[in-house]
């Protein structure tokens, strides 16, 4: 193993590379990586979302909000999750 890992880094590569699921550290590492890209990028479209519903929440008080069309919602949801692969 590399000497440029912390030694707690180390172990927890070598138990990642213990379980016969990566190949080599770098297997290990770019797989990390990718996660930790994942978790932010939830991360970010998770505040975007929270700050669109205190801004729909606003408008409702304010008045400003169109009826809830529920189908028009479901056929969006149905549209979005097509266009990423996911099916019902």
């Amino acid at each position: 193993m590399a000497d440029q890992f912390p030694p707690d880094v180390e172990e927890r590569i070598k138990a990642q590379l213990a379980t016969g699921q990566y190949a080599s550290e770098a297997d290990v590492i770019r797989d990390a990586l990718q996660a930790l890209e994942d978790y932010r990028r939830y991360q970010r479209e998770l505040s975007d979302l929270k700050a669109k519903l205190r801004q729909a929440e606003e408008e409702s008080r304010q008045g400003q909000s169109a009826p809830f069309d529920a189908e028009a919602t479901k056929r969006a949801v149905r549209q979005r999750l097509a266009q990423q692969g996911i099916t019902d």
